[in-house]
């Protein structure tokens, strides 16, 4: 005889242990809580045109391609969010600096090759960040490009994903502890797709109606420092488990059949596993790594 209300107990077990294993949203953003948001979604980047790349294979022309479809890939394609990046063209900076970036950009974010002492010559692929004072937001990504710059080694489609992080660090979003995540910090682990974790950070900062940004917008103004991130080139073995995921969508699905019919059987068990697969596998293309090899 089968004790439904042990049963009961077990799965609610279960459940509770799937709830406690399962982390909460948990992306980042950069600078504070609250930091600074560009006039609107509407956001140019523009790549920086009158100095010449030395590392870095790819012309002007190219950079444009590769950053056109880091934002239509990626954050472009988040429909809960206002977020609207566009490419339209060149601009010119006085030096390869970030600093040089900075002060080329107004309200937008300019990407260029880069020769600042803050990136490393064999480590680091690129950086992104910001600057903001007097209402006017600056933001960057700075391609590595110095001699043995890791950047020249990717694959194009690894190109396109760093951009499309660095990207993400000059809209305000920091490292995501998810290891699923594009905003996740090792670049060893870069997807082609943007996870749950990154759709709502920018959902967050560059919602559809204004009056949420942040839960209240920026009403401050933040000076000083440059705002920046990096994307450093190691391999990351994090593997995302999606058991956990399993087990808690498989035991609800449990709960609701025994509250309704009363009653449990290999039926039961077989349509809620049916389900919780079908969700599992859902949740793939979320997870779907390219390892860079430099």
């Amino acid at each position: 005889m089968i004790n439904k209300g042990k049963i009961l107990k077990s799965v609610v077990t279960l459940i509770l242990l799937g709830t406690s294993i399962i982390p909460t949203k948990a992306f980042v953003l950069l600078g504070s809580s609250a930091p600074p948001r560009y006039p609107s979604g509407d956001i140019q980047v523009k790549i920086v045109g009158n100095q010449t790349c030395s590392t870095i294979t790819e012309s002007t022309d190219e950079l444009i391609e590769i950053a056109k479809e880091a934002v239509d890939d990626f954050w472009n394609t988040v429909h809960t969010s206002s977020i609207n990046l566009m490419i339209t063209g060149t601009v010119s900076a006085s030096g390869k600096d970030i600093a040089d970036f900075v002060s080329a950009a107004s309200n937008n974010i300019v990407i260029g090759c880069s020769t600042d002492s803050i990136i490393s010559s064999t480590t680091t692929i690129a950086v992104g960040g910001y600057s903001y004072s007097s209402n006017n937001l600056k933001g960057y990504v700075a391609l590595n490009d110095h001699s043995g710059s890791p950047f020249p080694s990717l694959s194009r489609r690894d190109k396109v994903a760093t951009l499309a992080h660095e990207i993400g660090h000059a809209l305000g979003i920091g490292h995501s502890e998810k290891d699923f995540a594009l905003m996740f910090y090792a670049s060893g682990a870069v997807y082609n797709y943007l996870s749950q974790d990154d759709a709502d950070a920018i959902t967050y900062l560059y919602p559809h109606d204004s009056t949420f940004n942040g839960l209240g917008g920026n009403c401050s103004s933040i000076s000083g420092p440059v705002g920046y991130d990096h994307m450093n080139n190691k391999d990351s073995k994090n593997k995302k488990s999606l058991l956990q995921i399993f087990s808690l969508v498989f035991s609800f699905c449990l709960v609701l059949f025994i509250r309704k019919t009363g009653k449990i059987s290999k039926e039961f068990f077989k349509e809620c596993y049916n389900l919780a697969y079908k969700l599992l596998l859902s949740k793939r293309p979320f997870a779907q790594e390219v390892e860079h090899k430099v």
